[in-house]
């Protein structure tokens, strides 16, 4: 979280992570579109000739306030593309909460493993812990007709019990819940980090 004291803004960096061609960038497109205009940014593309990283910010709610302030998301993803660490580091840096989208496809379940593997260890290299963020996890591809069942991908994939979503990024449907409930888990953990130190 940073903190803008002139704009009287509390700004907290939200980021989807996992497999290419799960459904981060749909997921994040569609959440820039149901945006009020009046209450987010521009969506940016930064890129270089291998890998490409997305990102908007927006207000979720005017009466939200952390502190009397008010709250805005930074909403990050890397779309599909070859993993460099390079990109990895710069989405998870500063991050205050992540979507773990993780891929019902039975092809995509070794790539999930391999993607929440380097979760951890990047962000043990960075001297932070995954169980420390705020987290929830999306599931997509739930519609293939040989998709993993859920409580399957639960019993792998979420073995810290994050709440899990089920959306439909490609039909827009259950991407903003994820992201409504993360916000709110970071910013009870902000608010609970201020009154420890008081």
């Amino acid at each position: 979280m940073y903190v803008d004291y002139l704009g009287g803004v509390a700004n907290f960096k939200l980021a989807y992570w996992g497999p290419g061609c799960a459904g981060k960038q749909t997921s994040l497109r569609t959440i820039f579109r149901r945006a009020p205009e009046s209450r987010r940014g521009q969506l940016v593309t930064t890129t270089t000739l291998y890998e490409a990283l997305e990102h908007f910010d927006f207000e979720p709610l005017p009466s939200l306030r952390l502190a009397g302030r008010r709250v805005r998301a930074h909403l990050y993803c890397k779309p599909a593309g070859p993993y460099g660490r390079c990109f990895d580091l710069a989405l998870l840096k500063g991050v205050d909460g992540l979507i773990l989208m993780f891929d019902a496809r039975p092809d995509r379940m070794d790539e999930n493993h391999e993607r929440a593997l380097a979760l951890e260890y990047y962000l043990e290299e960075a001297g932070r812990a995954l169980a420390e963020l705020p987290a929830v996890v999306q599931y997509t591809m739930l519609d293939q007709p040989d998709a993993v069942a859920v409580e399957e991908l639960e019993r792998q994939l979420n073995r810290e019990r994050w709440s899990s979503f089920c959306s439909h990024p490609g039909e827009g449907r259950g991407v903003v819940a994820p992201v409504h409930e993360l916000l709110r888990r970071v910013i009870a953990r902000e608010r609970q980090r201020r009154h420890s130190r008081e």
